[in-house]
């Protein structure tokens, strides 16, 4: 991560070495070409995000291959009084169609979790989802179509520029990203 924000010159974005989840402790995870925790390797300090008591957060984009329910209970008091919109990834690349049946059900109870915030989820895209507090729903539905449309490429990346002209600065924790905005 923090190579990439120096080769994309990304001065905005700060990168802290941290893993997020629902509780504190340390943990193990394995080197950041493996994805895997508990089998060993560098030993890091495990956080909840709600524990950094950000203020502001606009946009919560989660990458962290099958823990989502971990981080989004250790983010609650953040979704809660931030209403963020929430990208994530769910299960590591599974998607809900070739998905086996414990596949399933973690999806399914990770999308009812974020329902559970009162959010409107939507599939983007496989394995991706876009949760929308439904207080925003309309709002960040017609600014993200009218941005997807300015656009041929419709791809994740086009997605992520679309909100990011909506949100403001970042704030990256692991495979976590926290988007603050400026304005508010």
């Amino acid at each position: 991560l923090r190579k990439n924000l120096e080769l994309n010159r990304c001065d905005t974005v700060v990168a802290l070495r941290y893993a997020v989840g629902d509780k504190h402790d340390v943990i193990e995870i394995a080197g950041e070409q493996v994805q895997g925790v508990g089998s060993g390797g560098e030993q890091v300090e495990l956080r909840t995000i709600d524990s950094f008591e950000l203020a502001n957060v606009s946009l919560l984009k989660i990458d962290v291959e099958g823990f989502e329910d971990y981080v989004i209970a250790g983010a609650a008091k953040t979704i809660r009084d931030n209403r963020p919109l929430v990208i994530v990834e769910i299960q590591g690349g599974t998607t809900l169609e070739s998905a086996s049946p414990q596949q399933r059900q973690q999806i399914e109870h990770t999308i009812e979790t974020l329902k559970d915030f009162d959010y409107e989820v939507i599939n983007i895209g496989g394995h991706d989802y876009l949760a929308l507090p439904q207080e925003r729903e309309a709002e960040v539905t017609r600014k993200l179509n009218k941005a997807m449309a300015a656009g041929e490429d419709q791809s994740d990346k086009t997605l992520l520029v679309a909100l990011a002209a909506l949100m403001g600065a970042a704030v990256v924790l692991g495979g976590i990203l926290l988007w603050r905005s400026r304005y508010a």
